[in-house]
């Protein structure tokens, strides 16, 4: 995925921070453990960020652990142990990756094209593993996702929404594989909003690069090939502001245990409601609109 979708830390409580910061490392150790050490490489903020909603809407204890690793061998970090929900999102960042990669060997030149055909036997091996170990119905919504959302972008779609919905229509699916009644609604409504928002802030981000390349962007169509200024920009992000909301409301519709202990050597497993609601109310109301100004902020007058 992209990685717009992350906290903004400095507004979080220490022990919140602490908390998604164990998440990602916990994120990255079954990635490796269940996918191979390359498949680290797949790790996103937007990864991370499915995985809080799958542990919200999960329910489940929560076990914290104290671990070294490759990346940190010198002081033990506490990381998330690995569970069903962390094994099934680092299983969807390894196929998102994995069709990344196709799609720059099928659409990129020079140096991109070369490094996508490099990686390209690491991502497949790893691809395998995930429909091995139960992946193969992501892999299916990625592949027929991703097969329409091209055929889109052949035709120079000009209209945002249009391919932007579709591509939160993948994520829905994606989010809610496995999930039943309630939890099943909220995953797909919430995927269907992050989706659409990280489809058209990718656009609009990319937007004078994929000029540049003479490439797709559903931004430049809209404006016939001129690169927006930066009050058309402003403009094309106030319009998500229905798409954030839409986001919040299904978010503000999980059931969170009333439980919430923070846990300690003695009781390492525990619910972290509280902790999971603070990180994932702190993305959407504060690290989603600053990743939206930053945006704007680049963009000349």
């Amino acid at each position: 995925m992209f990685g717009y979708v992350k906290p903004f830390s400095p507004l979080l409580r220490v022990k919140d921070d602490e908390f998604y910061k164990a998440v990602y490392c916990g994120l990255c150790g079954c990635t490796a453990k269940c996918n191979g050490c390359s498949s680290t490489l797949t790790l996103s903020y937007d990864i991370a960020f499915l995985s809080l909603v799958r542990l919200a809407l999960a329910g489940e204890k929560i076990t914290l652990l104290k671990k070294r690793c490759l990346v940190h061998p010198v002081k033990k970090r506490t990381v998330l142990a690995p569970s069903d929900e962390l094994e099934f999102c680092s299983g969807v960042g390894v196929l998102l990756s994995y069709y990344k990669i196709i799609d720059n060997i099928n659409d990129e030149k020079g140096k991109k094209r070369i490094a996508a055909i490099l990686m390209k036997p690491f991502f497949s091996s790893a691809r395998r593993r995930v429909i091995k170990n139960g992946g193969a119905e992501a892999d299916e919504v990625i592949s027929r996702g991703l097969s329409e959302l091209r055929a889109l972008e052949k035709e120079k779609c000009k209209s945002v929404d249009t391919v932007s919905d579709l591509f939160g229509k993948m994520l829905a699916s994606l989010a809610s594989i496995g999930l039943e009644g309630k939890n099943k609604i909220i995953a797909e409504n919430a995927g269907a909003a992050v989706g659409k928002w990280i489809y058209v802030i990718d656009a609009v981000d990319d937007v004078e690069k994929d000029a540049e390349d003479l490439a797709y962007n559903p931004v430049l169509a809209l404006y016939d090939g001129v690169i927006p200024d930066k009050k058309q920009t402003e403009d094309i992000l106030l319009a998500l502001s229905v798409t954030k909301e839409r986001l919040s409301a299904a978010l503000d519709l999980i059931d969170y245990r009333e439980e919430s202990v923070t846990a300690d050597a003695k009781t390492p497993e525990a619910y972290f409601s509280d902790e999971l609601r603070a990180v994932i109310e702190n993305i959407v109301h504060i690290g989603m609109p600053r990743v939206e100004q930053k945006i704007i902020d680049s963009k000349k007058a």
